[in-house]
């Protein structure tokens, strides 16, 4: 039973996964939600759309004086091909929608990922700030004693009382960045954030590409749009002919009883349906530029992050992945070596410095490196994105 016990603890104080961040906020997501919400509306216009455009007439009276009644349906036909074309322009734009939805998919992947990142990246800031404030107060208590048996001068006592609150002050602002990170990561996974474990490298967000290639869907997306406004424009211009309207029609007067066909229709006179083939034309026209400016956009985006991840990626290869362990034990060195008299307090503050800058480097240069991947797999639509599913 502690076994088990011991596991679920485990378990739940596990450090959260980047892929664990994507999984859980894309179940949250409001965005994808309403991307869902607009497939869903896409579809349902496509199934009206696959019928009739417009529903049967039924007409009918009973006179009140004498004995007659007639009867009579209709139904409007389009003899223009014009239910063709929004059928077209429907089906069209559930392709669209299909496409921006699997783009939103990735855009919240990736954002979360860059919110883990930053979390990650906060979290070991406040850390070493942490950490750093310790050493200072500890370095601090050593000067005291040896200030208070003639071993250390009064200076070296108050530059390190100004230490400590150097210390502080970057403790301070660290733990409010982290604390800032953090509620927006938990808030987007649904997670506490007082109980949210976070691992030490934020390069671990980022996955390396896997090389799968397939076209943007915000391209495909943007494809679809130009060809549904297409269809609606070819749909508007053969609306300029109104549908006819075919029926029967039985009507009696006493004993005269009659039947027949019937057909109607609305002579385009005053309107040609003007307004609505330039309101088309003019959809067209702009839903073109869009796909250019989409094609133009991915193209520079695709180009410009393969090279700047590449220069990224070069630029680490020698970085030693143990910088937190190294820096950790240099800063207890440090502490260490001015408690036994072996360093100054100048000595000691400038090498504190040196080493909190460095560590602080590391986490940045990991930071950067990571947001280099995600812009590059968001450009491309890798789908280690979304990480294993």
């Amino acid at each position: 039973m502690i076994g088990l016990w011991t596991l679920v603890m485990a378990a739940v104080a596990a450090p959260l996964s980047a892929d664990k961040a994507v999984s859980a906020a894309l179940e949250r997501s409001v965005v994808l939600a309403e991307a869902d919400a607009a497939l869903g509306r896409a579809s349902g216009a496509l199934r009206a759309a696959r019928g009739l455009p417009q529903d049967p007439t039924v007409s009918g009276s009973v006179a009140v004086v004498g004995d007659a009644w007639q009867l009579s349906v209709q139904q409007p036909v389009s003899l223009t091909g014009a239910g063709l074309a929004e059928r077209a322009a429907a089906q069209h734009t559930v392709s669209a929608a299909t496409a921006q939805r699997a783009r939103v998919e990735l855009e919240v992947a990736a954002s979360v990922r860059r919110a883990w990142v930053d979390a990650v990246a906060a979290r070991q800031r406040a850390k070493l700030a942490a950490e750093a404030l310790a050493l200072a107060r500890q370095v601090a208590d050593a000067a005291r004693q040896r200030e208070a048996v003639g071993e250390a001068s009064q200076l070296d006592l108050r530059l390190a009382r100004l230490q400590v609150e150097q210390a502080r002050a970057t403790w301070m602002s660290a733990t409010l960045e982290d604390g800032r990170r953090t509620a927006d990561l938990a808030a987007r996974v649904g997670h506490d954030p007082a109980a949210l474990e976070l691992p030490e490298d934020p390069l671990a967000g980022a996955p390396e590409a896997s090389g799968a290639v397939r076209p943007r869907s915000d391209l495909v997306a943007a494809a679809a749009a130009s060809d549904a406004a297409r269809a609606t424009l070819q749909q508007q211009r053969a609306s300029t002919l109104p549908s006819v309207r075919i029926g029967a029609f039985v009507e009696q007067e006493g004993t005269e009883f009659r039947a027949g066909p019937s057909a109607s229709f609305t002579l385009p006179v005053w309107r040609a349906n003007a307004d609505g083939r330039a309101a088309a034309q003019a959809a067209v026209s702009v839903a073109t530029r869009q796909q250019a400016d989409a094609e133009r956009r991915a193209a520079a985006e695709q180009q410009t992050m393969r090279q700047l991840t590449e220069t990224m990626e070069d630029a680490i290869v020698d970085q030693g992945v143990d910088i937190p362990a190294e820096a950790s034990a240099a800063l207890d060195s440090v502490g260490l070596g001015y408690a036994r008299g072996e360093l100054d307090m100048l000595s000691t503050a400038l090498l504190q410095a040196e080493i909190l800058d460095g560590y602080v480097a590391w986490i940045e240069v990991r930071r950067v490196t990571a947001e280099a991947r995600l812009d590059l797999l968001l450009a491309t639509e890798d789908p280690s994105l979304l990480g294993a599913r």
